[in-house]
Protein backbone atom coordinates (compact mmCIF):
# COMPACT_ATOMS: atom_id res chain seq x y z
CA UNK A 1 0.00 0.00 0.00
CA UNK A 2 1.03 3.66 -0.47
CA UNK A 3 2.35 5.54 1.65
CA UNK A 4 1.30 9.10 2.10
CA UNK A 5 1.82 11.87 4.45
CA UNK A 6 0.68 16.03 5.17
CA UNK A 7 2.99 18.46 4.33
CA UNK A 8 5.22 19.33 6.99
CA UNK A 9 4.33 22.98 6.84
CA UNK A 10 1.05 24.83 6.29
CA UNK A 11 1.66 26.60 3.07
CA UNK A 12 3.94 26.77 -0.21
CA UNK A 13 7.26 27.13 0.53
CA UNK A 14 10.13 28.04 -1.72
CA UNK A 15 12.25 24.36 -2.35
CA UNK A 16 15.22 25.70 -2.66
CA UNK A 17 17.10 22.28 -2.61
CA UNK A 18 15.44 19.39 -3.95
CA UNK A 19 16.45 15.66 -3.05
CA UNK A 20 19.01 14.77 -6.05
CA UNK A 21 20.97 17.84 -5.65
CA UNK A 22 24.14 17.78 -4.08
CA UNK A 23 25.20 19.18 -0.39
CA UNK A 24 27.44 21.76 -0.31
CA UNK A 25 28.14 22.29 3.21
CA UNK A 26 29.51 19.97 6.10
CA UNK A 27 30.83 15.90 6.35
CA UNK A 28 28.43 14.79 3.12
CA UNK A 29 29.63 17.55 1.11
CA UNK A 30 28.97 16.41 -2.97
CA UNK A 31 26.84 13.29 -2.15
CA UNK A 32 22.84 13.29 -2.66
CA UNK A 33 20.99 15.77 -0.78
CA UNK A 34 18.46 13.15 -0.22
CA UNK A 35 15.98 15.39 1.43
CA UNK A 36 14.22 18.76 0.73
CA UNK A 37 14.88 22.14 2.12
CA UNK A 38 12.73 25.23 2.52
CA UNK A 39 13.35 27.91 2.60
CA UNK A 40 10.80 29.86 5.80
CA UNK A 41 11.11 32.86 8.27
CA UNK A 42 12.39 31.79 11.50
CA UNK A 43 9.22 30.73 13.35
CA UNK A 44 7.07 29.38 10.62
CA UNK A 45 5.25 26.03 12.85
CA UNK A 46 5.98 22.93 11.65
CA UNK A 47 3.56 19.73 11.28
CA UNK A 48 3.67 16.30 11.40
CA UNK A 49 2.87 14.21 8.54
CA UNK A 50 1.70 10.92 10.11
CA UNK A 51 1.11 9.41 13.17
CA UNK A 52 3.92 8.60 14.75
CA UNK A 53 6.02 8.27 17.48
CA UNK A 54 9.28 11.18 18.38
CA UNK A 55 12.15 8.84 18.80
CA UNK A 56 14.74 12.17 19.02
CA UNK A 57 14.38 15.47 19.59
CA UNK A 58 17.19 17.22 20.41
CA UNK A 59 20.46 19.82 19.56
CA UNK A 60 23.01 16.93 19.24
CA UNK A 61 23.98 17.50 15.62
CA UNK A 62 26.77 20.26 15.36
CA UNK A 63 25.42 20.33 11.51
CA UNK A 64 21.17 20.01 11.63
CA UNK A 65 21.57 21.75 15.06
CA UNK A 66 18.19 21.26 16.59
CA UNK A 67 16.63 17.76 15.02
CA UNK A 68 12.72 15.61 15.28
CA UNK A 69 12.53 12.58 14.29
CA UNK A 70 9.36 10.77 13.69
CA UNK A 71 9.12 6.84 13.37
CA UNK A 72 5.89 4.73 12.74
CA UNK A 73 7.00 1.35 13.45
CA UNK A 74 4.32 -0.17 10.85
CA UNK A 75 4.76 1.86 7.98
CA UNK A 76 8.73 2.03 8.67
CA UNK A 77 7.99 6.01 7.42
CA UNK A 78 10.96 8.50 9.49
CA UNK A 79 10.55 11.68 9.03
CA UNK A 80 13.42 13.83 9.62
CA UNK A 81 13.26 17.77 10.78
CA UNK A 82 16.20 19.91 11.02
CA UNK A 83 17.63 23.28 11.67
CA UNK A 84 14.40 24.15 14.22
CA UNK A 85 14.45 26.99 16.51
CA UNK A 86 12.37 25.35 19.07
CA UNK A 87 10.60 21.74 19.88
CA UNK A 88 6.86 21.35 20.13
CA UNK A 89 7.85 17.39 20.79
CA UNK A 90 9.69 15.43 23.52
CA UNK A 91 11.12 11.71 22.41
CA UNK A 92 9.06 9.03 23.83
CA UNK A 93 5.76 11.13 22.83
CA UNK A 94 3.14 9.99 20.81
CA UNK A 95 1.98 12.38 17.47
CA UNK A 96 -0.91 12.47 14.83
CA UNK A 97 -0.72 13.69 11.70
CA UNK A 98 -1.05 17.52 11.58
CA UNK A 99 -0.02 18.04 15.02
CA UNK A 100 2.50 20.91 15.85
CA UNK A 101 5.72 19.57 16.60
CA UNK A 102 8.30 22.34 16.30
CA UNK A 103 9.24 25.88 14.63
CA UNK A 104 11.51 26.62 11.91
CA UNK A 105 15.12 28.08 12.59
CA UNK A 106 18.52 28.48 11.42
CA UNK A 107 20.41 26.31 14.13
CA UNK A 108 23.72 23.82 13.36
CA UNK A 109 26.44 24.88 11.10
CA UNK A 110 25.18 22.95 8.02
CA UNK A 111 23.06 26.37 6.71
CA UNK A 112 23.67 29.15 5.08
CA UNK A 113 20.07 30.85 5.86
CA UNK A 114 16.47 30.10 8.09
CA UNK A 115 15.12 27.11 5.79
CA UNK A 116 13.46 23.51 7.09
CA UNK A 117 15.12 20.71 6.54
CA UNK A 118 12.99 17.42 5.34
CA UNK A 119 14.03 14.14 5.06
CA UNK A 120 11.68 11.36 5.02
CA UNK A 121 12.74 7.37 4.77
CA UNK A 122 10.45 4.27 4.13
CA UNK A 123 12.10 1.31 5.99
CA UNK A 124 15.34 3.45 5.97
CA UNK A 125 15.40 4.18 2.48
CA UNK A 126 15.73 7.73 1.87
CA UNK A 127 12.39 8.78 -0.30
CA UNK A 128 11.80 12.13 -2.08
CA UNK A 129 9.43 13.84 -0.05
CA UNK A 130 7.27 15.22 -2.81
CA UNK A 131 6.31 11.43 -4.28
CA UNK A 132 4.40 10.77 -0.87
CA UNK A 133 2.95 14.55 0.34
CA UNK A 134 -0.84 14.27 -0.19
CA UNK A 135 -1.41 16.71 -2.70
CA UNK A 136 2.31 17.89 -4.06
CA UNK A 137 2.19 17.45 -8.25
CA UNK A 138 4.30 14.26 -7.64
CA UNK A 139 1.71 12.59 -5.21
CA UNK A 140 -0.94 12.69 -7.47
CA UNK A 141 -4.74 14.03 -7.28
CA UNK A 142 -3.92 17.46 -7.59
CA UNK A 143 -6.23 19.31 -10.06
CA UNK A 144 -4.08 21.58 -12.04
CA UNK A 145 -1.64 20.72 -15.20
CA UNK A 146 2.07 18.80 -13.12
CA UNK A 147 3.48 17.76 -15.99
CA UNK A 148 6.32 20.44 -16.22
CA UNK A 149 6.65 19.53 -12.50
CA UNK A 150 6.66 15.33 -12.92
CA UNK A 151 9.35 16.27 -16.11
CA UNK A 152 11.52 18.04 -13.76
CA UNK A 153 11.61 15.28 -11.31
CA UNK A 154 12.04 12.08 -14.12
CA UNK A 155 15.09 14.54 -15.25
CA UNK A 156 16.25 14.84 -11.85
CA UNK A 157 15.83 11.30 -10.81
CA UNK A 158 17.47 9.92 -14.06
CA UNK A 159 20.21 12.50 -13.50
CA UNK A 160 21.69 10.82 -10.55
CA UNK A 161 24.98 8.90 -10.69
CA UNK A 162 22.93 5.59 -8.82
CA UNK A 163 20.28 5.61 -12.45
CA UNK A 164 22.33 7.79 -15.21
CA UNK A 165 23.00 4.28 -16.68
CA UNK A 166 19.24 3.52 -16.75
CA UNK A 167 18.95 5.83 -20.07
CA UNK A 168 18.75 3.99 -22.95
CA UNK A 169 19.28 0.16 -21.41
CA UNK A 170 16.15 0.10 -19.18
CA UNK A 171 13.13 -0.38 -19.92
CA UNK A 172 10.26 2.38 -18.93
CA UNK A 173 7.84 -1.09 -18.12
CA UNK A 174 11.22 -2.41 -15.78
CA UNK A 175 11.40 1.06 -13.97
CA UNK A 176 7.95 1.70 -13.20
CA UNK A 177 7.16 -2.26 -11.86
CA UNK A 178 8.21 -1.74 -8.64
CA UNK A 179 8.72 0.60 -6.06
CA UNK A 180 9.04 3.64 -8.43
CA UNK A 181 5.54 2.99 -9.64
CA UNK A 182 4.16 3.57 -5.72
CA UNK A 183 6.39 6.35 -5.51
CA UNK A 184 5.03 7.70 -8.83
CA UNK A 185 1.09 7.77 -8.35
CA UNK A 186 1.07 7.62 -4.29
CA UNK A 187 -1.43 8.11 -3.37
CA UNK A 188 -4.33 8.30 -5.80
CA UNK A 189 -3.03 5.50 -8.39
CA UNK A 190 0.04 3.18 -7.25
CA UNK A 191 0.32 1.85 -10.93
CA UNK A 192 -0.08 5.65 -12.89
CA UNK A 193 3.85 4.99 -13.99
CA UNK A 194 3.68 1.46 -15.12
CA UNK A 195 -0.01 2.40 -16.55
CA UNK A 196 0.89 5.49 -18.32
CA UNK A 197 3.82 3.29 -20.18
CA UNK A 198 1.83 0.88 -21.02
CA UNK A 199 -0.95 3.47 -22.41
CA UNK A 200 1.45 4.94 -24.34
CA UNK A 201 2.97 1.26 -25.88
CA UNK A 202 6.57 2.45 -23.93
CA UNK A 203 6.63 -0.73 -22.19
CA UNK A 204 9.23 -2.63 -23.63
CA UNK A 205 11.30 0.61 -25.08
CA UNK A 206 13.69 1.83 -23.08
CA UNK A 207 14.10 4.70 -21.25
CA UNK A 208 14.65 8.14 -23.24
CA UNK A 209 15.28 11.76 -22.44
CA UNK A 210 12.77 12.43 -25.11
CA UNK A 211 10.31 10.37 -23.62
CA UNK A 212 9.73 12.38 -20.26
CA UNK A 213 7.20 14.72 -21.41
CA UNK A 214 4.94 12.61 -23.25
CA UNK A 215 5.09 10.01 -20.30
CA UNK A 216 4.79 13.13 -17.54
CA UNK A 217 1.80 14.10 -19.25
CA UNK A 218 0.63 10.62 -19.30
CA UNK A 219 0.88 10.16 -15.41
CA UNK A 220 -0.33 13.49 -14.51
CA UNK A 221 -3.65 12.82 -16.30
CA UNK A 222 -3.84 9.84 -14.47
CA UNK A 223 -3.04 11.28 -11.02
CA UNK A 224 -6.06 13.37 -12.09
CA UNK A 225 -8.15 10.31 -12.34
CA UNK A 226 -9.65 8.71 -8.93
CA UNK A 227 -8.44 5.00 -8.43
CA UNK A 228 -11.69 3.04 -8.71
CA UNK A 229 -12.17 0.21 -6.09
CA UNK A 230 -12.47 -2.84 -8.20
CA UNK A 231 -12.26 -4.58 -5.03
CA UNK A 232 -11.31 -9.08 -5.05
CA UNK A 233 -12.06 -10.41 -8.35
CA UNK A 234 -12.77 -7.09 -9.93
CA UNK A 235 -16.38 -6.76 -7.66
CA UNK A 236 -16.78 -3.11 -7.32
CA UNK A 237 -15.57 -2.08 -3.65
CA UNK A 238 -19.25 -0.88 -3.07
CA UNK A 239 -21.05 -4.09 -4.08
CA UNK A 240 -18.55 -6.04 -2.40
CA UNK A 241 -18.79 -4.04 1.18
CA UNK A 242 -22.53 -4.49 1.10
CA UNK A 243 -22.66 -7.91 0.63
CA UNK A 244 -20.24 -8.37 3.33
CA UNK A 245 -22.26 -6.53 5.49
CA UNK A 246 -25.46 -8.62 4.16
CA UNK A 247 -23.16 -11.64 5.00
CA UNK A 248 -22.75 -10.87 8.75
CA UNK A 249 -26.19 -10.19 8.95
CA UNK A 250 -27.69 -13.21 7.76
CA UNK A 251 -24.71 -14.90 10.02
CA UNK A 252 -26.03 -13.09 12.70
CA UNK A 253 -29.42 -14.41 12.30
CA UNK A 254 -28.75 -17.79 12.09
CA UNK A 255 -26.64 -18.21 15.43
CA UNK A 256 -29.53 -16.62 17.13
CA UNK A 257 -32.10 -19.22 15.32
CA UNK A 258 -29.94 -21.80 16.01
CA UNK A 259 -28.82 -20.80 20.15
CA UNK A 260 -33.04 -20.60 19.96
CA UNK A 261 -33.76 -24.52 18.72
CA UNK A 262 -30.53 -25.51 21.25
CA UNK A 263 -32.46 -23.73 24.30
CA UNK A 264 -35.61 -24.86 23.07
CA UNK A 265 -34.43 -28.13 22.81
CA UNK A 266 -32.92 -28.91 25.97
CA UNK A 267 -35.77 -27.59 27.81
CA UNK A 268 -37.83 -30.36 26.56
Amino acid sequence: MAISILAPLDKAYKITTTFYDKVILGPRTGQQHNALDYSTPVGTPIYAGADSKVTRADAKDIWGGNIIQLDNSSTGLTEIFAHLSKFNVTPGQNVHAGDLVGWTGNTGEATTGPHLYFETRINGKPVDPQTIIKGSPMAGGGTVDNTSTIIKWLTGYFASPANKADIGHRTWGDYFNGVNAAWIGAPVNPNAGLQAVQDLGLSNSVIKTSDFSKVASKINEINQTPQQDNGLLGIPGAIRDAAFTLGLILLGAALLIGAFFLLRSSRE
